[in-house]
């Protein structure tokens, strides 16, 4: 508000003080990356539960404009980390670059676990090759969906 272009006749803004001192700053930022960290794990672990859900439908999975087959878990977790980063932007450079690093270890660790749910999806199968119905084109979705996380 103090740098709206109307007041800057009524006050000179290099003059004024920062709203709040540095160590409220530096607690209030803290807490926020406490918070999203814990969010974004919980975010992560529906994401993935409900990706593994699709696997079992009965239904071929979505195509990408080019016909292969996907699932929307990338663009899903992709939309987490843009909106999270956007929030950081608005605070400063630094504080984006933070919240990046934290994005990407987050994503080093939902890619292991990704991996593994994969693993044993594989392994279900192969105990019994009639289940899921349409195991080989949720397969080739999830082999597509780490090229795209790739």
């Amino acid at each position: 508000m103090m740098g709206h272009p109307e007041l800057h006749s009524e006050c000179d803004i290099n003059q004024l003080e920062a709203l709040l001192p540095q160590d409220v700053v530096d607690d209030l930022l803290s807490k926020y990356v406490q918070t999203f960290t814990s969010n974004i794990t919980g975010w992560l672990r529906k994401a993935l539960e409900t990706d593994k859900k699709d696997w079992q439908k009965e239904t071929e999975p979505e195509a990408d404009q080019d016909g292969y087959y996907q699932t929307t878990l990338p663009a899903i977790v992709f939309q987490m980390f843009e909106q999270n980063l956007q929030v950081a932007a608005q605070i400063d450079g630094e504080f984006k670059e933070q919240v990046l690093k934290l994005c990407l270890k987050q994503m080093n660790t939902f890619l292991i676990r990704y991996r593994e749910e994969a693993v044993t999806y594989k392994e279900d199968h192969l105990r019994d090759r009639q289940l899921p119905q349409c195991y080989v084109q949720y397969m080739i979705a999830i082999i597509n969906n780490c090229q795209t996380f790739k």
